[in-house]
């Protein structure tokens, strides 16, 4: 097996989908088409001329021996002439810029994951995975990312779980239908003038918008123009809508995507699905949130996916609109507020260079004045992650050595070990899960043990990651 960049020239015979088994039973030509189209427009992105550091390669796994017989065009069936005959497998290695305490830094983005039906059970996502990772290396994306189809099958190979999501059913009469206590004598009612309807002519305002918005919240990805037109408005016959709102200087602070749900009670009574609600002054945030109430005569549900762990105590009624007076929890007098899910994984990819070159500006909460060493039990790419001593002086964390022979300092008077598999701590190093409850279960271990706050103080972050970006 090999591994080479797909060009846009092989795409126009090439498989798309998750190769043969989706290509032949789940996609219709028509969808394929556009399917094919989305991947073109991968391909062709050129990364030098984005100052935000978005790129997109599609990669291929090929068998030394061709078998045009498990080669599928476009119409389902077998084409002889495909010069992508023996794809095994594919993926797309993307680059994002993340907001990662109070950085940009760019992540490694793994999707588009697929083998074909033919070859599966026989370690090619494990080829995938680790070509990806060693890619990753190679482009200094020291940090990488992806929505799992499993969480348990990414865990196996490093990739541990950032924040849980929160998807909620909302009543829109419980949403606030004026501005909050603080903002009051400030906010602006919101009006014709405030609030707009923003279509692609507003991308790039958008995409500025959501780029501030970014920057203050930790694990928060940033859209640049391109990703805004296929995030906020793409879909099926035009289903997406956005809503903005303008300060008084006119600039966009603060917008609201969305699209309608059909449901059961007629065809004048929709969900209405938020997309994405971003805001950067409390003002928008209460204008869109007026908004979303004002809709209660034709919107049945609001339905809102977050990682906002409080979201809940904005509402005036916090239960799950689809589920009132609904029984649960301890003795059945608890009440479903949200349902909680996984999605978003991260995975250290070089354990040495996410200390001296991703977070080398990282302030680790002032910690102070001894020496960690940090080993990583990574039984799926070892040779990317070996032992790494640290010494911690003023909140930053410094080298000072790596490999095996700096296990022959464990043990001295200044020296704290910390041991864990990769998975743990990569939730761990971005802030989705503290040492302390990673030690409570067992996950980890700190020696000698009177130093597990210090440890724990050293990664502990007031705001997990937040994210509402799919990719």
């Amino acid at each position: 097996m090999h591994a080479r960049v797909i060009t846009t020239e092989q795409l126009a015979v090439a498989r798309v989908g998750s190769l043969a088994y989706t290509t032949f039973h789940l996609y219709e030509d028509a969808q394929l088409s556009s399917l094919r189209e989305w991947i073109e427009t991968k391909m062709n992105h050129d990364p030098t001329t984005d100052k935000d550091g978005l790129s997109f390669q599609v990669w291929g796994l090929f068998h030394p021996q061709p078998s045009p017989a498990i080669s599928f065009g476009l119409t389902g069936k077998p084409d002889t002439t495909d010069m992508s005959a023996g794809l095994a497998a594919h993926w797309i290695h993307c680059s994002y810029p993340v907001n990662l305490f109070n950085a940009v830094r760019l992540v490694g983005g793994l999707c588009f994951v697929g083998v074909d039906m033919l070859h599966k059970k026989r370690g090619f996502a494990k080829q995938v995975v680790t070509h990806f990772l060693h890619e990753c290396n190679t482009k200094g994306h020291h940090l990488a990312a992806l929505y799992p189809f499993r969480s348990d099958f990414y865990a196996k190979m490093g990739f541990g779980l950032s924040s849980s999501y929160h998807d909620y059913v909302i009543s829109p009469a419980s949403l606030p239908s004026s501005p909050s206590v603080q903002a009051s004598k400030k906010a602006r009612v919101a009006s014709y003038t405030t609030l707009q309807h923003l279509d692609t002519s507003h991308a790039a305002e958008i995409s500025a918008c959501q780029m501030r918005f970014a920057k203050t919240r930790h694990g928060m990805f940033l859209l640049p123009v391109e990703l805004i037109k296929d995030t906020v408005f793409e879909g099926k016959a035009g289903s997406k809508r956005a809503i903005g709102y303008r300060d008084e200087s006119s600039t966009l602070r603060g917008f609201i995507s969305f699209e309608f749900v059909s449901t059961t009670n007629g065809p004048f009574i929709n969900d209405l699905k938020i997309l994405d609600l971003v805001y950067e002054t409390e003002e928008a945030f209460f204008a869109l949130l007026q908004f979303l109430n004002e809709q209660q005569d034709q919107i049945r549900h609001v339905l809102y996916t977050t990682q906002e762990p409080d979201f809940f105590r904005l509402l005036s009624d916090p239960r799950d609109a689809a589920a009132i007076g609904a029984q649960a929890g301890l003795a059945g007098f608890c009440r479903v507020a949200s349902t909680e899910t996984i999605g978003l994984m991260y995975r250290v990819v070089n354990l040495e260079k996410l200390f001296s070159k991703y977070f080398s500006d990282r302030d680790f909460n002032g910690v102070d004045g001894f020496k960690l060493l940090i080993r990583l039990q990574d039984t799926f790419v070892p040779e990317l992650n070996p032992p790494v001593l640290l010494q911690l002086t003023g909140g930053r964390a410094t080298v000072i050595g790596s490999g095996d022979a700096v296990l022959e300092m464990e043990g001295a008077d200044d020296v704290v070990a910390l041991d864990m598999d990769v998975s743990d701590f990569s939730s761990l190093v971005v802030g989705a899960v503290s040492l302390n409850v990673l030690l409570r279960y067992g996950k980890a271990s700190v020696a000698p043990v009177e130093k597990k706050a210090v440890v724990a103080r050293m990664f502990w972050t007031e705001d997990a990651p937040m994210n509402s970006f799919f990719f």
